[in-house]
């Protein structure tokens, strides 16, 4: 909405997500989200700490106190310092595995068989992370994690099936974020004049638009004023 409202005006700001939860690894999951800061904690953060020039070690320590310094970016708070650390260390055992132990699996594990694992190991890394983003209290998120990971509640899974609704629009939204085209695939589209030949994207579009615009009267609290 910020790049469109932009160009609307004259103005051509950088895209900021391209689908982040398409990711197959914590890596290409900070390479999709908030593309914006990842480029200045790496330019203004990592690189001058220096990078990966000092030797594979301190490489993992840049990458750890950059990520630590990002969480602090969204807050003050301890739950921003412990989503901060905890990218930290999950983007420094992805760097890790790649490092040491990804060529050394059998060929079978990497097969298409086995393609859905990484998508869904990235994707607990990230909701655990924002448990601490989201809750109130440390506390909070504690309590969430252990639901959601080691004890899931009858109150927790009962809910989700005494409303079908709520899980149809979770299975739903799932569903488009990780099989349909995204706004910059749609805009490279549109660029190359090849939107013309691809008319379910538009009526997808024109769905949307007719459920946001029926929509439009509902509370929607602007996420980022608390930051």
């Amino acid at each position: 909405m910020a790049v469109a409202s932009a160009l609307l005006i004259g103005f051509k700001i950088p895209f900021n997500f391209n689908s982040p939860y398409k990711a197959a690894s914590i890596i290409e999951f900070w390479r999709r989200w908030h593309m914006t800061l990842s480029r200045f904690l790496r330019d203004y953060v990592y690189i001058p700490l220096g990078g990966n020039r000092n030797g594979i070690v301190r490489r993992y320590y840049n990458i750890y106190i950059t990520m630590l310094l990002g969480g602090i970016w969204h807050g003050a708070g301890i739950n921003f310092v412990i989503w901060g650390a905890l990218h930290g260390l999950f983007i420094v055992v992805n760097h890790i595995w790649r490092d040491y132990f990804i060529d050394r699996i059998p060929i079978i594990a990497r097969s298409k068989l086995f393609l859905p694992l990484p998508y869904i190991l990235t994707m607990a890394c990230v909701l655990l992370g924002w448990l601490f983003f989201r809750a109130e209290t440390t506390s909070g998120a504690l309590t969430l994690a252990e639901h959601m990971f080691w004890a899931p509640s009858v109150s927790f899974a009962g809910g989700l099936q005494s409303d079908p609704k709520q899980l149809g629009l979770i299975l739903c939204a799932g569903f488009i974020a990780t099989a349909f085209p995204n706004s910059l695939q749609i805009y490279g589209w549109c660029l190359s004049g090849e939107i013309h030949q691809r008319w379910p994207v538009g009526v997808a579009a024109g769905v949307l638009f007719a459920i946001a615009f029926v929509s439009i009267s509902a509370d929607s609290p602007f996420l980022y004023f608390q930051f």
